[in-house]
C-alpha cells in the first residue's frame, strides 16, 4: 500500500462499488441542506420520476468518478448541477412538495400521451439521434 494513500481511503476503493439503493441511501444520508436557498426535498422521492432518473444518472457517474478517482468533478461537475434541477424551490423537481409530497395528479407535469408517436414525421425526428440546433 502506498504511503499516500489513508487505509481507510484505500479499503474503501477495494470494496464492491455499491448498488444504487446503497448509493442513494448512503448518499442522501449526509446531504445537509439542498443546493439552493430554501431549497426542497420530497421525502417520497422515488415516487418523482424525474428524480429517479437524476438520481440513477448520478449514481452511474458516481461509479465512474469513483473508478477514476474524480470524486471532486463529479460533486462539482454532476452532483452540483443535478442538485439544482432537484432542489430549486421555484423550478425543481420537488417544488410542489415543500408543505410534503403531493400525489402525482395534483402536480405540475407534462402531458405528453403519447399520441405522438403515431403522428406523421415522428418517426423521421425520432430516427434523426442528432438535435438540430448545433
Amino acid at each position: 500500500m502506498s504511503d499516500n494513500v489513508p487505509e481507510t481511503q484505500s479499503a474503501e476503493f477495494e470494496q464492491e462499488p455499491p448498488n444504487f439503493g446503497e448509493w442513494i441511501q448512503a448518499t442522501l444520508a449526509i446531504m445537509e441542506y439542498p443546493a439552493t436557498q430554501g431549497g426542497v426535498f420530497c421525502l417520497q422521492w422515488w415516487e418523482h420520476p424525474e428524480a429517479v432518473a437524476r438520481f440513477r444518472a448520478l449514481h452511474q457517474q458516481y461509479l465512474v468518478a469513483r473508478e477514476k478517482g474524480e470524486m471532486s468533478d463529479w460533486w462539482v461537475h454532476h452532483w452540483d448541477l443535478h442538485a439544482k434541477a432537484l432542489f430549486d424551490p421555484q423550478t425543481g423537481v420537488f417544488r410542489d412538495c415543500s408543505a410534503g409530497h403531493r400525489p402525482r395528479e395534483t402536480r405540475r407535469i407534462l402531458d405528453v400521451t403519447g399520441q405522438e408517436l403515431g403522428a406523421e414525421g415522428f418517426p423521421a425526428v425520432a430516427a434523426n439521434w442528432e438535435p438540430a440546433w448545433y
